[in-house]
């Protein structure tokens, strides 16, 4: 129903994170952090189970692969968000960011088909689909550092992009470039979307404190969901990823808190108590990105510009508000405040 609250309220319990037995972690903080807008992005560091000193993991961006980039990009604007101006990457693709404090969500196209190399995986996807989430990306301080723990870990990435720049136009007018490295993860966990890291050298060319200031009032995205049938595998990768400290399960979900959001994988039997039926209840041949949970400043400034733009919504109670995934590019969007 558009505009109007769900006959029944959504029970989903807050996310807790609890210390799993055998876990020797220490000094390792999975809370959120909130970073003010104009605030950049600083070092995290945190204690692995060995006692070494390294930066903790976090979401750095979710992917949403799709074949027209303009459209896309509109879409969000509807929705209230400030979408970055196209950018153009070496290697073919063109993306749109929607910025946040912590993280971003990454509008991302193909510009030249010529030049994908190992990037044709997206034209695949795109085929396949037709668009919708991708890719889950983990911040990296240090992609070759991080890249080579992977590999000590078990985590099989695959190779390091090193110092990709695109031009950035500024708000000012001006122009910088930015700069990364990254890589991707293989295993079995995640075969139907990508999971990887990423470092960005130049964060002031990509945290642009006019990109994070939304019509919608949204400021952070404070989780991800991804639909799996196996809990057990998504538990043993998020172990080593993030230290089993951060991590919480019950029968149907497990959650792994990062300082820049959570990670909920659950089963797909339970998404529609998780997005009010927005979702879908089948997860198809593998597990996949569902959905994203943003935080607002003001929930009735957000209600207001939806009805004003004839935008679908669902409420539950008066703290989450659900937008379907056909008007975000696949990705269903749970606002709360």
């Amino acid at each position: 129903m558009t505009g109007s609250a769900t006959s029944r309220a959504l029970s989903w319990p807050r996310r807790t994170p609890t210390r799993r037995s055998g876990d020797s972690s220490e000094g390792i903080s999975c809370a959120p952090l909130r970073r003010p807008v104009t605030e950049a992005v600083a070092p995290l560091n945190r204690t692995n189970r060995d006692g070494e000193t390294r930066e903790m993991r976090g979401i750095d961006h979710v992917i949403v692969g799709t074949a027209d980039l303009d459209a896309a990009a509109a879409g969000f604007a509807r929705l209230g968000f400030n979408v970055s101006p196209k950018m153009v990457h070496p290697f073919g693709t063109a993306n749109r960011l929607i910025m946040f404090g912590d993280s971003f969500i990454e509008l991302l196209g193909i510009e030249d088909a010529s030049r994908l190399g190992r990037l044709v995986v997206l034209r695949d996807f795109l085929r396949a689909t037709g668009g919708g989430p991708w890719g889950l990306v983990f911040r990296a301080l240090d992609a070759r550092a991080e890249w080579r723990r992977c590999a000590e870990e078990g985590l099989e990435p695959g190779a390091l992009q090193r110092d990709v720049e695109r031009a950035v136009d500024m708000p000012d007018g001006t122009r910088r470039v930015a700069r990364f490295s990254s890589f991707r993860l293989g295993g079995s966990a995640t075969p139907t979307y990508m999971e990887g890291f990423s470092q960005q050298h130049v964060p002031e060319a990509v945290w642009i404190p006019e990109w994070q200031l939304h019509g919608n009032g949204a400021r952070a995205m404070t989780a991800v969901t991804v639909a799996t049938d196996n809990l057990d595998a998504f538990e043993d990768r998020y172990a080593g990823l993030f230290g089993s400290r951060c991590l919480s399960r019950s029968d149907s979900r497990l959650t792994a808190e990062t300082p820049s959001g959570g990670i909920d994988a659950v089963e797909p039997a339970i998404l529609e108590q998780r997005f009010g039926g927005l979702a879908g209840g089948e997860a198809g041949p593998g597990p996949r990105i569902v959905g994203a949970t943003l935080r607002v400043e003001e929930f009735s400034r957000l209600r207001q510009l939806l009805r004003d733009r004839d935008v679908p919504f669902r409420l539950s109670g008066a703290d989450a508000l659900f937008v379907a995934p056909d008007r975000a590019c696949g990705l269903a969007l749970e606002f709360t405040p």
